[in-house]
């Protein structure tokens, strides 16, 4: 899926994206649930992608500070953040539409927000299972990193 960048930056400016968000318990952020909850973004995303839209899901838990999303974008930057998009990217050119996996938390990084490729939007539609797979391995990941970095005490300057 390709898209005219200065179109896109249009779009993301004047409409935003069609977004979907809904809180989760922490039961629903382990194991089983932690597969369900992907699945449930991921069949979101799969089923924007296919209906040509920009799009980004969430699932978030208020007690835990925490946002987990799939969201459609040509860089790896949230889609908020408009203007450096506007200042980084050529208005003129096309330019594929990638899914990305974004985390955002107060213990995830320094800066409270990590962003990864999942793949092209066509990958992501070509191969739900195995992107599903990723989109699990990556989140355990960022919630371990979480927890580990909640253990953590503070350095001392």
């Amino acid at each position: 899926m390709k898209v005219n960048v200065g179109e896109l930056l249009t779009t993301l400016k004047e409409e935003g994206v069609t977004s979907q968000s809904r809180e989760v318990k922490p039961k629903e952020l382990k194991t089983a649930g932690l597969k369900e909850t992907a699945k449930s973004l991921l069949d979101n995303i799969v089923e924007q992608a296919k209906a040509g839209k920009i799009s980004q899901v969430e699932v978030t838990n208020a007690k835990q500070e925490l946002s987990i999303r799939l969201e459609m974008n040509v860089i790896n930057l949230p889609v908020r953040y408009v203007n450096p998009m506007e200042k980084i990217l050529d208005s003129e050119s096309e330019a594929e539409v990638n899914v990305y996996m974004i985390v955002e938390a107060p213990k995830v990084t320094r800066s409270g927000l990590r962003i990864d490729l999942l793949g092209t939007v066509d990958d992501v539609i070509a191969d739900p299972a195995g992107k599903l797979d990723t989109l699990v391995e990556w989140l355990t990941g960022e919630l371990e990193a979480i927890e580990e970095n909640k253990q953590e005490k503070p350095k001392e300057d």
